[in-house]
């Protein structure tokens, strides 16, 4: 079963420069994966255990425990659980007008350098737990919750490695361009004989740059993209399931079902009821250290 729990900011009011949006932890399935995607914040993952890989600019980074990676807003991304020793992570996002300047001149995004190596992992956490009592919409909080933010970006500083991780290889532009086309055309009935046809690219010569590139082949993909679409809309609507199969892709319901448990090991209807009764509790900070306590930390 995969434990997650986040703690979001409502607003920012008082700060523009620097300042706090929202704050997770999460132990993560076999072979979970989020995106492509493009993110409004700064987001910052903290690698505690396992193994997977992040996507960016055409690179391809395997990374592990003690190690993290950046997301810039604006830019698309892909990351990916690996099926034996998923991750284990936590992460921080912030924004403001300086959170760039102050990166990049701490050495974390010269020369599109986004990945990073930590001497330890336990004062992230500290802070990322810190962050779940403050989660009221007031002064005082905000003001913590920012502190939280330099704090955690002077420990980046101080505990980051200067490591050249190896990039695995560069992306294809033909693997991209197959999932931006499937990003935009999942709701479609589209086949891997319609997406190569479309593209202008052999079907066999795109299925294996495809797979070489994200270790998953077209059709898992699109399956990957329709489930996470219908994930969303199970815990942002209350449309009918039987409509959120339809507008996702899936004219048959039951091929729907199957395959949605099978990614999420619910059913849509208790994946659903699951989102519900976890918005309710984990805002808790008892159930933050619940879910900590199974995170190995490194001193």
């Amino acid at each position: 079963m995969q434990y997650s729990t986040d703690n979001q900011r409502i607003n920012t009011t008082y700060f523009d420069d620097v300042y706090f949006q929202y704050s997770g932890v999460s132990q993560t399935l076999p072979n979970h994966s989020f995106g492509p995607a493009i993110r409004k914040d700064y987001l910052i993952h903290i690698i505690l255990e396992g193994e997977g890989d992040y996507l960016v600019h055409n690179q391809h980074y395997t990374l592990r425990a003690n190690q993290g990676f950046i997301i810039e807003p604006g830019v698309s991304t892909f990351y990916k659980s690996s099926s034996d020793r998923p991750w284990k992570y936590c992460w921080l996002a912030l924004n403001g007008k300086l959170v760039k300047k102050m990166l990049t001149e701490a050495g974390l995004l010269k020369n599109g350098r986004l990945i990073f190596t930590l001497k330890s992992t336990k004062p992230f956490v500290d802070l990322i737990k810190k962050s779940f009592n403050h989660s009221t919409n007031t002064v005082s909080d905000e003001l913590i919750l920012n502190s939280i933010v330099l704090e955690f970006l002077s420990n980046l500083i101080q505990l980051s490695v200067a490591l050249d991780i190896k990039k695995t290889r560069i992306m294809n532009p033909i693997t991209l361009e197959a999932q931006i086309y499937i990003t935009k055309n999942y709701p479609k009935q589209i086949t891997v004989n319609q997406i190569s046809q479309d593209l202008g690219v052999d079907r066999s010569y795109l299925s294996r740059l495809f797979k070489r590139d994200t270790h998953l082949t077209v059709k898992q993909y699109l399956n990957h993209i329709r489930l996470t679409a219908a994930s969303e809309l199970l815990t942002s609507t209350d449309l009918p399931i039987t409509e959120i199969s339809l507008i996702v892709g899936f004219i048959n319901i039951d091929v729907f079902i199957r395959n949605f448990k099978e990614k999420f090991t619910y059913t849509p209807l208790q994946y659903r009821k699951e989102r519900i009764r976890r918005a309710s509790i984990y805002k808790q900070t008892r159930d933050f250290s619940m879910l900590i306590n199974r995170l190995p930390l490194t001193e």
